[in-house]
């Protein structure tokens, strides 16, 4: 577990870079990423300059399954049944900027 002293964390941005941020500056944003195998293939979708799995950020209000059930279908088109949690992982993760 982190310790509750810390001031900054390390993050990453997508390309690699890490970065040191004050924790007052952080922003609680969790996201939900589904894994849909059909015929012996996964689905993956377009984002940035590659693909990854399709989900995103859970909008306040919405529970962890009713956030991935919309990138789902906002990202493939697809609805979707929910099976089960596969794992819950945590990152800290920066934006580039300009």
């Amino acid at each position: 577990m982190a310790s509750m002293n810390k001031t900054h964390v390390t993050t990453v941005d997508r390309d690699g870079n890490h970065h040191e941020v004050p924790i007052a500056e952080l922003r609680w944003r969790p996201t939900a990423y589904a894994i849909i195998i059909r015929d012996n293939a996964i689905l993956l979708s377009p984002q940035w300059d590659g693909y990854d799995l399709p989900g995103g950020g859970i909008d306040l209000g919405e529970t962890p399954e009713e956030g991935l059930l919309r990138e789902i279908q906002e990202e493939t088109g697809y609805e979707a049944e929910l099976d089960a949690l596969v794992t819950c992982e945590n990152s800290f993760f920066t934006w580039r900027t300009k």
